[in-house]
């Protein structure tokens, strides 16, 4: 734990060659399971915390963990311990990973000194399994429960403007947003993932084509998080943070399937822990596959099936399938517009719409951009409404909070689609 020293698993060469092994949160704790005889122990580095987990220590040898059959989680009998079991699990995947609770006891070293070695093997012989897929069993997630009912559901700020009224981001959810063309949509996704890195250390997964190359995308990314249009110098400087907290999917013209992306993000929440995936645009996605009326349902309940079973939250961007205009002015789309089915309005969690307001000048000399939050499942994160926000297009695309500026526009097109 010398100051800068990479982080590294205490005892990672004891697991190296076996099937099964056992993960603790502290060095004693590995030396208490040595003196019960259990041998395939390693240890995280720097114990738990409560906050964000970002497990460095992971991110460095994950190929150590890649091929293990079982893998049991003996972290600390506490909201930290129990934060970092949840996140192990979701890196790792739930159906290779059993726990351990110490009944009673705070950790594996205090039931040595208190009940012997006897006891703590009994205690890691009768590991349990995470919930089975398709089957809950309530004992299993009763500490959960009880979690849950203390602090509620955890969602975090996207940061624009007067958007925590309305819309905050959720794991285990996912978004569908759309527009018209040129709007803006791929554009402030942008800027919400890199609010949520800022904010929120989390690390973002992309698969954006529409966006590519990758160099005019990452400088953009780079622009919004120094709110400025960056020189090298600049560049140089985000690099580091850019490498840690955003990651691309690359474009294979052979594994465009959403099956594929989304083995791709599985990848990522394992090796690099990612939190946001990113699909931009859905159009873009090989859907040769499609048969009849129910594929779409059948592929948004995909995305839902796996938003859940790893904790993240998607954004998927998708194009309506016609604009119409009123007076000379483009209607808002709704997702029930969005080409293909009505699945994506009924399916997803939460539903946005980014509307550029051709003729609302800011004081950025920009279009205000307006988003309608046309549906948000549970009320614990926002409400119907919409909100504004405005690029600076001076400064390197960077949307800012115009809430002080609202008098300075000449509303043209207010009409709310609810």
């Amino acid at each position: 734990m010398v100051s800068n020293a990479e982080l590294i698993f205490y005892g990672l060469d004891n697991i190296k060659e076996m099937e099964k092994i056992f993960i603790v949160e502290g060095e004693m704790d590995a030396l208490s399971l040595h003196e019960a005889g259990i041998y395939s122990v390693c240890s995280v580095p720097n114990g738990a915390s409560k906050g964000n987990q970002r497990l460095e220590y992971l991110d460095n040898c994950w190929e150590y963990f890649e091929n293990k059959k079982e893998i049991v989680l003996c972290t600390d009998n506490d909201d930290a311990g129990l934060s970092l079991r949840n996140e192990l699990a979701r890196r790792f995947g739930q159906y290779r990973c059993k726990y351990v609770e110490f009944k009673g006891y705070k950790d594996a070293n205090e039931v040595l000194i208190n009940e012997g070695g006897q006891v703590l093997r009994n205690n890691i012989k009768d590991a349990k399994s995470f919930p089975i897929e398709g089957v809950l069993n309530i004992n299993d997630i009763w500490q959960n429960v009880l979690n849950f009912n203390e602090h509620g559901i955890k969602n975090y700020s996207i940061a624009l403007n007067d958007s925590d009224n309305y819309f905050n981001v959720a794991l285990g959810e996912w978004s569908v947003v759309t527009g018209i063309p040129n709007s803006g949509k791929s554009d402030v996704i942008d800027q919400i993932c890199c609010n949520l890195a800022l904010n929120q250390d989390f690390r973002i997964g992309m698969f954006a084509p529409e966006s590519f190359p990758y160099e005019g995308h990452i400088k953009r990314i780079a622009n919004k998080l120094n709110e400025k249009n960056c020189d090298n110098d600049s560049l140089n400087q985000s690099k580091d943070f850019i490498e840690n907290h955003f990651y691309f999917v690359k474009i294979d013209i052979e594994n465009l399937t959403l099956k594929g992306i989304l083995d791709n993000f599985k990848q990522l929440v394992f090796q690099k822990g990612i939190n946001i995936c990113v699909i931009d645009p859905w159009n873009m996605l090989d859907h040769s596959a499609q048969k009849d009326h129910s594929y779409i349902g059948k592929m948004l309940s995909e995305i839902t099936q796996f938003c859940q079973q790893t904790n993240t939250h998607v954004f998927l961007v998708a194009h309506p399938r016609k604009m119409e205009m009123e007076n000379n002015i483009y209607k808002i789309p709704t997702p029930y517009d969005i080409s293909g089915s009505s699945d994506f309005f009924n399916k997803a969690y939460n539903c946005l719409t980014v509307y550029r307001s051709i003729g609302e000048k800011t004081i950025y000399d920009s279009d205000a951009v307006k988003i309608y939050v046309q549906k948000v499942k549970r009320k614990e994160n926002g409400k119907q409404g919409m909100f504004m926000t405005a690029p600076d297009f001076k400064s390197g695309g960077v949307y800012r909070n115009i809430s002080a500026e609202k008098q300075r526009f000449t509303v043209v097109n207010d009409n709310v689609p609810f």
